[in-house]
């Protein structure tokens, strides 16, 4: 495998004439040539012989072309690697190492492309495919795996127009803040994409959860402000949960006081409602614009 900061191709320093000569004497060049023309086209040498490129004046009739640039383009198979994250049923999306073969399948068209470095033209093609992999697998209601990516890609994807081509090669297991993130909105029991900016978020969840009930329904009313006839509904169906808990007035008080005029009036005629349903008195009509 090779490098991939080394050179997909290079100009060669010699003149044209000698680099043929040279290509054609020597046993493994390790590169293959491509030459350009006068014209501008390109023409490459395969088993001794010079072929022109599609569209060139000399396709098919021949001639002798005066040469003015030479090339090397590397017939060596790079490999590079990419991190990603891919949703976990039991936890947070899980690092993977994707392993990245390609090669060049047209020499011509790498060096009409300046394709020089070739990595991040392939990581970019990856990158692309692997979100609208993503994108149809939540579509689907489907989790997307390493496996799901292998088997996606492991066959060749042809870059035409820069001349290369690149597989996935292999998957495994990976320890690296530098990845892809590919993992939707809903990643198993987690409510979010586990990423640094998530996880405060996450972290204040579970405080809620471990604060109890009272929490939990004022995290509720903050989120869901329209829900506000539910939490009412649900305080008053299981008081018994918020029983003995001398924290949960203060923190409702202090809730309620971030309401509007509107909203307070609204949240008192639901609870005068609600009580009188139950049974209770509510007191005189007159307090209903009574401000907490």
């Amino acid at each position: 495998m090779t490098d991939t900061r080394r050179p997909v191709f290079r100009r060669a320093t010699r003149s044209p004439r000698r680099e043929l000569l040279r290509y054609r004497w020597s046993d493994q060049p390790g590169f293959t040539l491509v030459l350009q023309d006068s014209t501008g086209m390109f023409h490459q040498l395969n088993d001794g012989r010079v072929t022109p490129e599609s569209g060139s004046a000399y396709e098919g009739v021949g001639g002798r072309p005066q040469y003015v640039a030479a090339f090397h383009v590397t017939t060596d198979e790079y490999q590079g690697v990419r991190g990603v994250r891919v949703p976990h049923t039991y936890g947070p999306p899980e690092p993977v190492s994707l392993t990245i073969r390609w090669w060049v399948h047209d020499p011509i068209k790498v060096v009409r492309a300046q394709m020089t470095h070739g990595w991040y033209t392939v990581r970019a093609d990856l990158d692309e495919r692997l979100g609208q992999l993503d994108k149809q697998y939540a579509a689907e209601s489907r989790m997307l795996t390493a496996n799901d990516i292998f088997q996606q890609l492991a066959a060749p994807q042809p870059l035409d127009h820069y001349g290369i081509t690149y597989e996935v090669a292999d998957s495994a297991s990976r320890d690296s803040d530098d990845e892809l993130l590919l993992a939707g909105a809903e990643t198993g029991p987690f409510p979010y994409a586990w990423n640094p900016s998530r996880r405060e978020e996450y972290d204040f969840c579970v405080q809620a959860v471990r604060n109890g009930p009272v929490s939990l329904a004022a995290l509720w009313l903050m989120r869901r402000p329209e829900d506000v006839r539910e939490v009412l509904n649900w305080t008053v169906d299981n008081r018994k949960l918020i029983q003995g808990d001398s924290r949960w007035e203060e923190e409702m008080v202090g809730l309620l006081g971030t309401l509007s005029t509107e909203e307070q009036q609204e949240l008192s005629q639901l609870m005068r409602d609600r009580l009188a349903r139950l049974g209770r008195g509510t007191g005189p009509r007159g307090d209903r614009g009574r401000q907490w």
